[in-house]
């Protein structure tokens, strides 16, 4: 019998902690989609003429917010471009935001690729590490995400949610001091 997962052998507490946390990831993907850069044409030039159209056809779903749209389009661009952070970056925005919380997590790992600073692809890391039950990773992944945009908010909630999965849960009270500060 092969072994089980971290996933499978966490217990209810963790089970639900995880879920929570994909719950509080996805509830807060919407303001992050409403206040994302879109990527520009000239980011698309990689992929080629062949799947422009795609492009500009996810740029177009996502202004309007049609969020299955976009995913669909984006997905059609990562066929052709797959090593572009731009669309990777917002391929895992619109995934987030359309409930499709682990392929956008599986995207924003991809991103860490190139690049490893990326405060909304270590937090979609981070949730991805706790759904596994894996909160001492998902702790290395947040302790790196800078606090600047809004992840000055979402940092010291992920962070709450992952020491709360240590049970360190005054420590986790401390990472909420965080959102106090100007």
């Amino acid at each position: 019998m092969p072994d089980k997962t971290m996933a499978q052998k966490a217990g209810p507490k963790q089970r639900r902690l995880g879920k929570l946390a994909m719950s509080l990831a996805a509830g807060v993907s919407m303001a992050a989609v409403v206040g994302v850069a879109q990527p520009t044409p000239v980011m698309a030039q990689k992929a080629g003429d062949a799947k422009l159209g795609a492009y500009l056809a996810a740029r177009v779903a996502g202004a309007d917010r049609d969020l299955g749209a976009a995913v669909e389009y984006y997905d059609q661009v990562l066929m052709v471009d797959p090593d572009n952070p731009e669309i990777l970056s917002a391929a895992s925005l619109f995934m987030l935001a359309d409930g499709q919380v682990e392929k956008a997590i599986a995207t924003a790992e991809r991103l860490l690729e190139y690049r490893p600073d990326d405060g909304t692809a270590l937090l979609l890391a981070s949730v991805g590490k706790m759904t596994e039950g894996d909160y001492a990773g998902a702790a290395e992944l947040v302790a790196t995400v800078p606090l600047t945009g809004i992840n000055r908010l979402l940092g010291p909630l992920v962070e709450a949610w992952v020491l709360v999965g240590l049970e360190q849960v005054d420590d986790a009270f401390a990472a909420l001091e965080k959102l106090s500060i100007n």
